[in-house]
């Protein structure tokens, strides 16, 4: 039993008998990632308005993205730190790896 990483993997193998006759073949063995990576988005924030205000600088944590290969790109639909006006706002975030699997969590932000 092997493990192959992704991508194309040659495999030689040779055979023999007690004769010390051999025979040798090569072939590729090709994997194939489907899996998509994982993303975990913070839980909801909720900030309050300091009486009189109308708008406020508003922070969370990035999201957190793993996978089996390697993550290339987190995409978030808002930045942490922007200056909001009063609302709810729904924040999307995308994990994509090499081979373009991807997978979107979502957050609430409230002012």
């Amino acid at each position: 039993s092997s493990e192959f990483p992704v991508g194309f993997t040659q495999v030689k193998l040779t055979a023999g008998d007690a004769a010390r006759n051999e025979a040798t073949c090569t072939f590729n063995v090709y994997v194939d990632d489907r899996d998509p990576p994982t993303i975990t988005c913070p839980g909801s924030v909720s900030q309050i308005l300091p009486e009189g205000g109308t708008e406020q600088r508003v922070e969370w944590p990035d999201p957190v993205a793993t996978d089996n290969t390697f993550v290339r790109n987190v995409t978030v639909s808002m930045k942490s730190g922007q200056v909001l006006t009063i609302g709810k706002y729904e924040v999307f975030a995308t994990a994509y790896d090499l081979y373009d699997n991807q997978r979107t969590c979502n957050f609430t932000v409230e002012l």
